[in-house]
């Protein structure tokens, strides 16, 4: 791939980091990358996803690593929205940080206007405050970022990025206490 054509396709993105949702310790997963999400975690997911939905941000392209919890914050948000959002198993995200983030993005197939990128911290943490914010990014939050469209291979790497939102996880379960498990209507 070229320079030019990598620039294409990550063009005019609208990027979303989110942290997955609240994960179990006690369930007798073997390792880590094993553990599936609690029960408070399965409900922020889905009330993630209809903040997501209100807020016309449902992406078009999922990157998600490759851990439990994390596939599983992804099958929860996608199951709600009435779209198929093309979505991308990376393992380099679990655990990843800025550099993983970056060429996972620039490694995009395709034209993506709106990824959303599902991973752990501290590694999205630091993408999210490299990238302009300032707060913690807590289970089941998503940071919304603008890239700078100019050049944005170059603004991933050199941070040319605009922080435009948080949304917490915490406040999504909270404003959607009962949210049910039915896909939402089509955005438009």
């Amino acid at each position: 791939m070229t320079v030019p054509q990598a620039r294409a396709i990550v063009r005019d993105v609208e990027l979303l980091l989110m942290r997955h949702a609240k994960s179990a310790w006690n369930t007798g997963a073997a390792t880590d990358h094993e553990r599936p999400l609690n029960g408070r975690g399965r409900r922020t997911a889905t009330a993630m996803a209809r903040t997501l939905y209100e807020e016309e941000l449902i992406p078009d392209r999922i990157l998600t690593s490759d851990a439990a919890r994390a596939l599983e914050t992804c099958r929860r948000l996608s199951s709600q929205w009435a779209t198929d959002v093309v979505t991308d198993v990376i393992p380099a995200l679990y655990l990843g940080g800025l550099v993983q983030v970056v060429r996972a993005l620039q490694a995009l197939r395709g034209p993506s206007h709106r990824v959303l990128i599902i991973g752990h911290n501290p590694g999205l943490e630091l993408c999210a405050r490299a990238w302009g914010a300032t707060d913690p990014m807590k289970t089941g939050d998503v940071f919304f970022f603008k890239l700078d469209d100019e050049d944005p291979g170059a603004a991933l790497r050199e941070g040319r990025i605009e922080f435009r939102r948080r949304f917490r996880g915490r406040a999504a379960l909270d404003r959607f206490p009962e949210t049910r498990d039915l896909p939402l209507p089509r955005a438009g």
